[in-house]
């Protein structure tokens, strides 16, 4: 297949929309999105309104693409972020189940899983469920974004001693 001229701007829009993403210009990488109607452009854009903390903008989007493909197992994970965020842990877990179903070896996920059941003071399926994400391969660094959830164990021996199961070092995330 050809790629056409339109292809061509699309991507382009798309990445220098990711070049300003990564220099936390936010309104300058949405409107370099804003050009685009791919997939990856909407997810992109979902993540900024997230960093804004503008869940409302970020269901819309979400809504908009699981309409159009409803096992979008990306997508159904962010949905169930923002629940989580939300309080409402029936759809969050609803949501985070059916991802997993669809991508039972996603680290990410089970991450997902393991921050609603920190949020609810779910203590011990929140460390059951992060060793299965460390063992699936979660890095640090993937849920750095969510330091707010983690912050409250950083000075607790289960998370210490589960980062050291799994040759983790608790100093990497605290920075």
């Amino acid at each position: 297949k050809a790629v056409t001229f339109g292809d061509m701007a699309n991507m382009l829009a798309i990445n220098i929309g990711y070049c300003y993403m990564q220099k936390k210009d936010f309104q300058t990488a949405l409107n370099y999105l804003d050009q685009s109607n791919s997939l990856k452009a909407f997810i992109m854009k979902i993540s900024i309104f997230q960093d804004l903390n503008k869940d409302e903008e970020a269901m819309t989007l979400v809504t908009f693409i699981l309409d159009q493909l409803p096992e979008n197992h990306v997508t159904l994970n962010t949905r169930a972020n923002i629940y989580r965020k939300q309080g409402d842990f029936d759809k969050a877990y609803q949501d985070i189940y059916k991802a997993l179903e669809l991508s039972p070896e996603n680290p990410v996920y089970f991450a997902t899983l393991a921050e609603i059941y920190a949020t609810e003071g779910k203590l011990n399926e929140f460390y059951l469920t992060l060793s299965v994400a460390f063992s699936f391969g979660l890095s640090l660094k993937s849920i750095a974004g969510e330091k707010t959830i983690y912050t409250q164990f950083l000075d607790d021996n289960r998370l210490i001693t589960l980062l050291e199961l799994h040759n983790l070092d608790i100093d990497e995330f605290k920075h």
